[in-house]
């Protein structure tokens, strides 16, 4: 689905209970960590019976806000869909399996992993970004791992332009941190030549002439963001 189409969907969801189509294809990645457990009531959103396949559990989360997650038992066909899955909070249940949904566009943003991503289609300086992100309950883009940025890489094909995630160096030049944290980048993922500091450049991209590859940028530059809600 492109982005356009995901932007027309969410709009659909944010006037009315509009819901997906019964066969449209889903993702899902298996925590294997979490068989046989179930998340606390606190995270739970809805509970199903008589649910006859992992795809229609998945179904029941389409639409609700937040919900990423799915636990689904097929021997009693009993499914529940989830927001936040404190790993430390799981309670024993034997049968189940925990599945999140990838790439899954809910009333809020795009699903991935343990966390929802939300795009910001106006453009702004970094700061201004960044504020906007955690005035939804979110912040710009932390990236952690290769999967997480070829996911972020393809949000941002959809979108067609640069967009800023939630790296800087702004505090030591050359020492690039993300925003919830001073420690350094353990992953990265930079452009040809980058970064290169070229007239002050403090603030991380993904630079759409290098594919959507990293590159420094100066901070007062306009792009949109992706902004990342965290569920865990």
């Amino acid at each position: 689905m492109n982005f356009f189409a995901r932007v027309f969907i969410l709009c659909i969801l944010s006037l009315n209970s509009a819901t997906f189509p019964d066969k449209r294809q889903r993702l899902y990645t298996k925590v294997v960590a979490h068989d046989g457990h179930l998340p606390m009531t606190s995270d739970i959103i809805s509970q199903h019976g008589n649910v006859s396949s992992l795809s229609q559990c998945g179904h029941a989360c389409s639409g609700l806000s937040g919900c990423c997650s799915i636990f689904y038992n097929e021997a009693t066909k009993h499914c529940l869909t989830a927001s936040s899955v404190n790993q430390h909070g799981l309670l024993s249940s034997p049968g189940y399996g925990h599945f999140t949904l990838r790439g899954e566009v809910i009333a809020e943003g795009v699903c991935f992993d343990n966390s929802i991503y939300i795009v910001g289609l106006t453009k702004e300086i970094w700061t201004d970004a960044q504020n906007i992100c955690l005035n939804k309950g979110a912040k710009l883009v932390v990236i952690q791992n290769e999967q997480e940025n070829e996911f972020i890489r393809s949000l941002s094909r959809d979108i067609g332009e640069t967009v800023w995630i939630g790296g800087t160096d702004s505090t030591e030049e050359g020492r690039w941190t993300w925003t919830e944290s001073t420690d350094a980048m353990s992953f990265k993922a930079w452009g040809p030549n980058q970064p290169n500091n070229y007239n002050n450049q403090d603030c991380l991209s993904l630079y759409m002439q290098f594919d959507f590859m990293w590159a420094d940028e100066n901070c007062l530059t306009t792009y949109k963001y992706i902004c990342e809600k965290n569920l865990q």
